[in-house]
């Protein structure tokens, strides 16, 4: 796995994130690629959280069906 230079520790600000790390360095997915730790699980849904940012927005894929 790849860890993104620019990332810094931050305050953990999902409940979602703080029950993953409580999990540690146990298997949490298993691909054709290799494993991921629930620690690393933590780190990029940590990641993904904070480039999204606390503002909630509407989302539609481009294979979405809007109607």
């Amino acid at each position: 796995m790849t860890v993104l230079p620019d990332l810094v520790r931050r305050p953990v600000r999902l409940p979602l994130v703080a029950r993953l790390r409580d999990h540690g360095d146990q298997v949490a997915v298993i691909t054709t690629d290799g494993r991921l730790t629930y620690h690393e699980l933590a780190d990029r849904v940590d990641e993904v959280a904070y480039r999204l940012g606390s503002h909630r927005r509407l989302v539609a894929r481009p294979d979405d069906l809007l109607t």
